[in-house]
């Protein structure tokens, strides 16, 4: 309940406190107080101490394992528990580890539960989500429809779950560059939530902050920044400082800055929310990197070429390390990194590698992407330095 109100320190402190008491009456192995710490765990989780999380998860996953012999492959405790733990994982950036843990859980609750059962559901679109963040969008998008249509039937169009279905809907939408459609599901989604959730509730910052880049991604830039400004100024109030969807806050302030020209700023804030994202999360999280990436692009505004291209390489190779060679944002640390090429007139370099950018988007995005529009933009801008303006003229017509 102090979750679904926006409580979500009083909720740890809450939870802490029921798995502490469940310890000394019951014992560590009692079923009951297995749930009170995987209940712990999700508290941690939406405080942002992904860590803390994820230990409390295993913990009491692996107690649940040690007792599968007396209560079965498909005990519900034990599916709740490993949902909570691929839960945990991806939101900790262990996508491979946590799409493992989330498809067992999903297929032993629609085994035990069935497919329309909320639980189920729950275990759908938490699978959808870790398939968007490793940039299978179309298998993201089929389950995350499936998991709306489902619990507009079972839950109601306003139930917390149903909208945060929205929200990742949304989610997908802006992946695929489908934003007016992601516009439409987040304006839908805040509309609603604010009927469901108190004011200034961490649900309606993220419909209000996914609404925000619909309208970046389509050239509304102020509006866009108006609103992330706004995000941010409420998640600074209802969450602790160095929460990520604060940070991440921070990071789209920046961006706003730098659709003014106010680099130098916006420069200042990407290095403050690269630390921080740094400390809290590591070096290799997918969101340092991409934040990285993004600074990249200011230092280059500011002719920064050496810094920028050590900084836009130090991310592209993380990533594909990390993520994939043919992971979204590795394919947009690489389309970074051949234009701050072009801009030290390395242009035989540059447009290699935007070819190779723009063959991995076309495969992994479509040809009409916007980002798979913006590398055939960028090679062909490569190839007129280069002088072979037919090529260039060729790739413009398509």
């Amino acid at each position: 309940m102090l979750r679904y109100k926006g409580e979500f320190e009083q909720a740890v402190d809450r939870s802490h406190q029921a798995w502490t008491e469940g310890k000394e009456k019951l014992g560590p192995e009692d079923r009951h107080t297995l749930r009170c710490r995987t209940n712990l765990a999700l508290a941690y989780q939406t405080c942002g101490y992904y860590d803390e999380a994820v230990r409390h998860s295993r913990k009491a996953l692996r107690a649940l394992e040690l007792q599968q012999n007396i209560l079965g492959d498909d005990d519900l405790d034990t599916l709740a528990s490993r949902d909570r733990y691929a839960s945990a994982l991806y939101h900790q950036g262990l996508y491979v580890d946590a799409e493992r843990e989330i498809e067992r859980a999903w297929s032993g609750r629609s085994t035990s539960l069935g497919d329309t059962h909320p639980d189920t559901l729950s275990s759908l679109q938490n699978h959808a989500a870790v398939l968007r963040v490793q940039g299978k969008y179309q298998a993201a998008l089929e389950k995350t429809q499936k998991a709306l249509q489902g619990r507009q039937e079972m839950l109601g169009e306003d139930h917390p779950d149903t909208l945060a279905s929205l929200d990742h809907l949304a989610s997908v939408y802006l992946c695929q560059g489908k934003y007016k459609l992601a516009e439409k599901e987040a304006q839908t989604s805040f509309a609603r939530g604010t009927n469901v959730f108190a004011a200034k509730h961490p649900a309606l910052l993220t419909s209000l902050s996914n609404f925000a880049s619909a309208l970046r991604y389509q050239g509304h830039f102020q509006q866009a920044k108006e609103y992330y400004e706004e995000v941010l100024v409420l998640r600074q109030e209802k969450l602790r400082p160095q929460h990520p969807e604060t940070i991440i806050s921070l990071g789209n302030m920046a961006w706003g800055l730098s659709t003014q020209g106010n680099y130098a700023a916006a420069e200042g804030i990407y290095q403050d929310v690269y630390h921080h994202q740094c400390e809290e999360l590591g070096k290799e999280y997918p969101q340092t990197l991409t934040t990285l990436s993004s600074l990249a692009l200011i230092r280059v505004k500011l002719g920064k070429y050496e810094d920028a291209k050590d900084a836009a390489e130090s991310a592209w190779l993380s990533q594909e390390e990390t993520l994939g060679v043919m992971h979204p944002d590795t394919l947009t640390s690489m389309h970074d990194y051949a234009v701050i090429l072009r801009h030290q007139r390395l242009d035989e370099e540059a447009a290699s590698l935007s070819q190779q950018v723009l063959g991995e988007r076309e495969r992994v995005l479509g040809d009409q992407h916007p980002d798979t529009l913006a590398t055939r933009d960028s090679y062909a801008s490569a190839l007129c330095c280069l002088g072979q303006y037919e090529e260039a003229e060729s790739l413009c017509e398509q």
